[in-house]
């Protein structure tokens, strides 16, 4: 319950649309949305999944890695929606999804949003200014 009302206080700190509870959690298909994200990242598109896969999973109520979702996300992005699932379950992007995560678990990743500075993780939105800052220095 905290970290969903944290959520909603954050998006009221940015001024973003304030996500309805109850959110579909934990995910049915959370490898799914995952590899779909390995192939935005490898086709340079990552920020923008990113935002519209949680923009329609907490606003409009479509859980990540779902068709719906999937299907509006492509669309909102000018994505194929075959194309793409043909290569989100390609066995390449299921090696780079496992490598990805095992990497995170490696530098003890618990949680989104995380991020490596060097030796140093931040989780969270709190600590990002302190992040750049060590990246910066």
């Amino acid at each position: 319950a905290y970290m969903w009302r944290d959520i909603q206080r954050q998006a009221q700190k940015y001024n973003l649309p304030i996500p309805q509870l109850p959110v579909s959690y934990p995910l049915k298909d959370y490898d799914l949305a995952n590899l779909v994200g390995v192939v935005a990242v490898q086709q340079g598109w990552y920020p923008d999944y990113l935002e519209t896969t949680y923009r329609l999973w907490f606003v409009a109520g479509l859980a990540a890695g779902s068709e719906q979702n999937l299907q509006q996300t492509c669309a909102a992005l000018g994505q194929d929606y075959g194309a793409l699932l043909s290569q989100a379950l390609a066995p390449n992007t299921y090696k780079d999804y496992q490598h990805n995560t095992a990497l995170a678990r490696s530098v003890g990743v618990f949680g989104a949003p995380s991020f490596q500075v060097e030796s140093e993780l931040y989780w969270g939105d709190d600590p990002l200014d302190d992040a750049i800052a060590h990246f910066k220095s």
